[in-house]
């Protein structure tokens, strides 16, 4: 029986679209437990494709950029001028990743499907975040699937997304690709009926998440399309959107979800009559118009003191005028530029993925606590240095330049706007939203040659390895670490467990700390036995704390200047100092002292001088002081080491 390998592809590509609306689904991708899985079976199904594939077509602008886009995250750990390691190697796959999505919509018979996924997507996500539908009806199935930050707050809306724009940007994505249909589906008022309501379904979800940007977005788009297509008459059509779509928003926030479906039902009414008068009597279509509009008004003239008794007004005021978290992205970008130019290697090769979190604190100019640069672009100027933004920046410009395909160029050139001020790189979801966009432009193809297959087979094998060592590291690691109802035998086998993970995957932050958290647990559970039983843990104890030491020291090198390294480090060394004291310096007790405490005091300077905007960080830095001044006065007095005395003195007085 012959294979139909043009069905094999498109059941693929089906597939492919399914694992990225569960990459949306488990937040996003932001985490990389929540994306890891995922992106591994993604990268299968990419190389499945490739091989029913008998022709591999690609841009070699897009493709080799894409490539060095990657490869621009795995530099800053080659050359060692990184914050975190694992950070950067999860988003250079993640960035693999999202080339093999390229490469496979590109080679698509039907490159539309995966807008029209999109659309799906959003409509699903749309509908789970009116009136916190996720939460009241689908919450078990949602935290079955690992779903997105599921609550109760309804003061704006994220879905399963955990963040609010990126809802926004995906629901105007889709209303400009609805848009463009309404200009091509045939006259049937079904037709047309049905896709004004999802437009106007996206404007209201666009409301509710209460995105200035992506609002503007709309407003500016809408406008300026109308004008290039010499339509004004559409900027009409946007406005009397946006106002049955504003009405709607203030009942269903202010009254109940129902109001829905009368308000449904009323569109549809008002949809029928436009189209039946623009087919038939189009002179009364404008008086049509006018009358809907003036009642809507007079709503809400007439309601006015209703509306500001309950509190609307200020609402809207707050939703127009509130522009602090936009002043506060001018200053993430000016924090970040400091990093960047803080050394030349920064600025060529960028201090890896995740670089921001982990090292704002040290040149923050105000307190303010933030994961992200809220700038796609100079998030991965900060993350891969000159060498990524070049990479990511050639292939859009010429996209932009040399599609032929005028509604790919609008949605990417509005998706990238958006990215330029907000979040983006590190949700794998947007990433792949990224690469399908890139590739339903139409740009010239040419087939791939055997020089560009070896480089991505040497590649795709590489990140496939790691890849696979990443997933069993995510099996292997125990959910439960920390225990002391458990025998001494199950709680060894946990940190059996965490070790194995550990060597499999030894980046990760968390399997680091994970694994101290076991041995912590094993020792008081040893010292538990002690009282009860009078058993010796001596030598067995020494051995433990030395693994923790080790964990911590290298956490602190992968992890540079986190405020959560640096208390890790403080905490284990002063918590086993005696064990690490007798177990490495038996010889010289008060020198033991002594080396440890310049280890606890080196760090505790740092997280005093590098995080002195963050309150939370003192506030660490005070409760460790204390601990450590307390600890060593007591020993201290066992010894009596002069430097221990002047050490401690001088931390007692640097204590805010």
């Amino acid at each position: 029986m012959q294979i139909n390998k043009e069905k094999i592809k498109s059941i693929i590509e089906y597939v492919l679209i399914f694992l990225i609306f569960f990459v949306g689904i488990r937040k996003g991708g932001y985490y990389k437990e929540d994306s890891l899985i995922f992106v591994y079976i993604i990268q299968l199904v990419a190389l499945l494709h490739c091989l029913f594939n008998d022709k591999i077509k690609i841009n070699y602008v897009v493709g080799i950029c894409l490539i060095f886009f990657c490869i621009s995250y795995f530099l800053p750990v080659i050359i060692g001028n990184v914050a975190t390691i694992s950070g950067a190697l999860n988003i250079g796959i993640r960035i693999y990743s999202m080339f093999l999505i390229y490469l496979v919509v590109t080679n698509s018979k039907n490159k539309e499907k995966y807008i029209k996924s999109i659309v799906g997507i959003t409509l699903v996500f749309g509908i789970l975040a009116l009136d916190e539908m996720s939460f009241r009806i689908f919450e078990r199935p949602l935290n079955f699937l690992g779903g997105g930050y599921i609550s109760e707050e309804t003061s704006r809306v994220s879905s399963v997304l955990q963040y609010s724009n990126i809802l926004g940007i995906l629901c105007l994505i889709s209303i400009i690709y609805l848009y463009s249909l309404l200009k091509k589906v045939n006259k049937s008022i079904t037709n047309v009926v049905i896709l004004k309501i999802l437009i106007t379904f996206f404007t209201i979800i666009i409301l509710l998440t209460e995105s200035k940007m992506v609002l503007l977005l709309y407003l500016i788009v809408g406008i300026v399309s109308s004008f290039i297509e010499k339509k004004v008459e559409n900027i009409f059509y946007i406005a009397l959107n946006l106002l049955i779509s504003i009405v709607i928003v203030l009942l269903v926030k202010q009254i109940s979800i129902f109001v829905i479906i009368p308000s449904i039902i009323a569109m549809i009414i008002y949809f029928i009559l436009e189209e039946i008068l623009k087919n038939k009597k189009r002179k009364y279509l404008f008086l049509y118009n006018a009358i809907c509009i003036s009642i809507i008004i007079a709503i809400f003239i007439f309601g006015f003191n209703y509306i500001e008794n309950i509190g609307i007004i200020s609402s809207i005021e707050d939703y127009l005028h509130n522009f602090n978290s936009t002043k506060l992205r001018f200053i993430y970008y000016q924090d970040a530029l400091k990093l960047i130019v803080d050394s030349p290697l920064n600025f060529i090769f960028g201090l890896g993925g995740n670089a921001f979190r982990t090292m704002y604190e040290t040149v923050q100019s105000i307190e303010y606590i933030s994961l992200e640069t809220h700038s796609f672009f100079v998030q991965v100027f900060l993350e891969s240095g000159v060498i990524g933004l070049i990479s990511i920046i050639i292939p859009i410009i010429y996209l932009l330049k040399n599609s032929k395909n005028f509604l790919a160029r609008k949605i990417l050139f509005v998706l990238i706007i958006f990215a330029t001020f907000d979040v983006f790189l590190t949700y794998t979801f947007m990433l792949f939203i990224l690469a399908i966009i890139m590739a339903f432009c139409d740009v010239k193809q040419k087939e791939v040659n055997l020089k560009f297959k070896a480089i991505n087979i040497i590649i795709y094998t590489s990140i496939f390895v790691l890849q696979t060592l990443q997933v069993i590291a995510f099996f292997i690691e125990p959910i439960e670490v920390n225990n002391l109802n458990k025998t001494l035998n199950e709680q060894e086998k946990i940190i059996n467990r965490c070790e194995i993970a550990l060597k499999l995957d030894p980046f990760d932050i968390e399997y680091i700390r994970n694994c101290n958290v076991a041995y912590t647990t094993y020792l008081e559970m040893l010292e538990i036995k002690k009282e009860l039983y009078g058993s010796d843990y001596t030598i067995s104890s020494y051995d433990i704390v030395n693994k923790i030491y080790k964990n911590i020291e290298i956490e602190n090198i992968y992890e540079k200047s986190n405020k959560y390294a640096l208390e890790d480090n403080i905490y284990y060394i002063n918590k086993y100092v005696n064990e690490l004291v007798f177990s490495n310096y038996s010889n010289d007790i008060e020198k033991g002292y002594e080396y440890y405490l310049g280890k606890l005091i080196n760090n505790l300077d740092r997280l005093r001088l590098e995080h002195n905007k963050n309150n939370y960080a003192i506030d660490i830095y005070n409760e460790l002081s204390n601990d450590v001044y307390s600890n060593y006065s007591s020993i201290n007095l066992t010894i009596n080491s002069q430097e221990i005395s002047n050490r401690i003195n001088t931390l007692k007085e640097n204590i805010i």
